[in-house]
């Protein structure tokens, strides 16, 4: 198997300056020994640095990065991804997911959990007196010998007391 020639990237630098200037180029790449297709292909890329191969990827993660968004967990309690992804941008001027956020604080060990929302009717004076009587049927049923309660919801409630109601 051959080895790739490594050219200089100085000698690329000079080629692709040469034609941009309209100057012979063929005749300085003939001149240190780079192949008319190299000197040709550098000269289509028109790029003076060639592009990076293989080596490890590039991450927009720090060290910074991931201190402050486990700073930003521990401060902000009901803190969210989508809140987290605009702080970061705020503060390190870096455009990150809200899943690339979440793949990070997994790798840091760092798990977020849903919130437990608590509905707004739960403690009604109505709910808690709805609450009160059916544990006292329960506990009436239970002293005459029933164990098996069915569940009865408010809206079966509220239709039972409107026939016993006509």
């Amino acid at each position: 198997m051959t080895t790739r020639k490594k050219h200089d990237n100085k000698i690329r630098s000079k080629i692709i300056n040469l034609h941009r200037e309209g100057k012979p180029w063929l005749e300085f790449s003939k001149n240190c020994d780079v192949p008319y297709s190299t000197a040709y292909s550098w000269i289509l890329s028109d790029r003076e640095l060639p592009l990076r191969r293989g080596g490890t990827n590039r991450t927009k993660k720090t060290p910074e990065i991931s201190e402050f968004m486990i700073n930003f967990f521990d401060t902000n309690i009901r803190g969210t991804l989508k809140k987290c992804q605009e702080a970061i941008e705020a503060e390190f001027g870096v455009t990150v997911c809200t899943t690339t956020i979440n793949n990070w604080l997994d790798c840091e060990l760092f798990t977020l959990k849903d919130a437990r929302h608590v509905s707004v009717g739960v403690n009604k004076l109505e709910n808690k007196i709805l609450r009160k009587e059916y544990l006292e049927k329960m506990i009436n049923d239970r002293s005459n010998g029933r164990n098996k309660l069915q569940p009865v919801f408010i809206s079966q409630r509220r239709s039972i007391e409107n026939r016993q109601s006509s």
